[in-house]
């Protein structure tokens, strides 16, 4: 009986070990919390017509773009059906990938908070906020119309965690945005299409007449 008192005890005693492991834990997590408080309202898809991201720290991993920490400069240009988004590259524009341009304006119009992750800026660094980009979409007036943080993917891999420029949380957003701020320059450029090769011409000169029997 003794023996199994003990036993009883000793497995007692693991699962308090094991309960107050968990709390110190969760305690250490970034806060999650309702979305009360942390609504704003995004700007609208037609407004957009400039896109700046701006790399923390090289975000391609591995060296495997140069251009890694440059910043991104897209601006929508024209009027009607001849407007199209063009992307900075050194002193001048090249045409951007409109779909791709697209995609993440439509992403940052339409992203919507799914919750509150944490109230302060201590757990940037695990959020992916400290070495994130600056996300600043404007309008055709250059005024600022949504400017945030991006940091790291969520667990579910389809949700984001940023900041709002000038707010204190960092809240995580029903969209996947990581892929899209880590593109490197080269990837915004749209792709010159090449030239038709020239059909080959019919030798010129006299036809040759077939040899006699």
């Amino acid at each position: 009986m003794t023996g199994m008192k003990g036993a009883r005890m000793l497995v007692l005693w693991l699962a308090m070990l094991a309960l107050a492991g968990w709390a110190a834990w969760r305690l250490a997590q970034p806060e999650r919390s309702a979305v009360t408080g942390a609504t704003w309202t995004p700007p609208a898809f037609e407004q957009v017509a400039g896109i700046e991201i701006q790399p923390k720290a090289g975000l391609s991993k591995g060296g495997r773009a140069k251009d890694s920490k440059e910043k991104r400069v897209l601006l929508r240009r024209g009027q009607g059906k001849d407007a199209g988004w063009q992307v900075r590259v050194g002193d001048g524009w090249k045409p951007a990938r409109r779909d791709l341009v697209e995609r993440f304006v439509g992403d940052l119009t339409g992203m919507r908070i799914s919750r509150v992750v944490a109230h302060g800026s201590a757990h940037d660094a695990d959020l992916g906020l400290a070495d994130g980009a600056d996300v600043t979409l404007r309008d055709a007036s250059g005024k600022t119309l949504l400017a945030v943080t991006v940091g790291r993917q969520g667990e579910d891999l389809l949700s984001t965690y940023l900041r709002v420029h000038g707010r204190p949380e960092v809240v995580a957003v029903d969209r996947a945005l990581v892929w899209q701020v880590r593109r490197p320059l080269s990837g915004w450029v749209a792709e010159t299409p090449k030239p038709p090769k020239p059909k080959p011409r019919p030798a010129s000169g006299p036809t040759a007449k077939p040899a006699s029997p």
